[in-house]
């Protein structure tokens, strides 16, 4: 039940999305949305192709997660104008790709385990790209009402959602292989409660942006 009504979130979040495609794509935010369809796809499609056993969870999850982190660089690259930031983002970028390739060759290796490794090092560096959003936004000249811009609440979501998956992702191993149904059902519901309120603060944000 707490799985499906993510899954409802999500499409409310494609709906909602759809609905302001035209604010969207006046402000330069239109590539939020396909992300939003991409994830929805990803999730919902992952939930039933594994249910009915027809794919390797791990395998699908390990590539589909880093693709995702990988389209939210290229989205902050866009919205992002300081030189540097930009070129952090690039390199941080150019590292997960190479770190990825290794570690699901030689580490943890994408048909036996989920790549945690790759998820925890790309949640960094989305927490960080997100801080040189915000002290940008903070230190512009332009005068920005913070509740009315969608990307504001995305981000606010998006950190806290990476935020609270570095711990969890660096102990995915340990959970993964530990006994204690305590832990996995503590790990099974901060996950729900983290997608959750991004989810909830993504709806907000769209529905309070202003109008163009």
């Amino acid at each position: 039940m707490l799985q499906e009504f993510i899954f409802v979130l999500q499409f409310l979040v494609v709906l909602v999305f759809y609905y302001f495609r035209r604010t969207l794509i006046a402000n330069q935010h239109i590539l939020l949305l396909y992300i939003a369809i991409f994830t929805f796809i990803e999730d919902f499609g992952g939930h039933l192709l594994t249910r009915f056993q027809l794919i390797n969870n791990k395998t699908y999850y390990s590539i589909l997660s880093t693709v995702i982190l990988f389209l939210y660089f290229y989205f902050y690259y866009q919205q992002i104008r300081n030189a540097a930031y930009k070129r952090i983002i690039l390199y941080a970028a150019i590292f997960l790709g190479i770190f990825s390739v290794f570690n699901i060759i030689f580490i943890q290796k994408i048909f036996e385990k989920f790549t945690s490794y790759n998820f925890c090092i790309g949640s960094v560096i989305m927490c960080v790209i997100i801080c040189m959003y915000v002290i940008e936004t903070m230190k512009s000249d332009l005068i920005i009402d913070l509740k009315k811009n969608l990307l504001f609440w995305v981000s606010i979501g998006l950190f806290f959602y990476y935020l609270m998956n570095i711990p969890v992702m660096a102990a995915y191993n340990y959970l993964l292989e530990s006994d204690s149904f305590t832990l996995r059902l503590i790990y099974r519901y901060i996950t729900y409660v983290v997608l959750y309120i991004q989810y909830i603060l993504f709806i907000i944000g769209a529905i309070c942006m202003k109008r163009t």
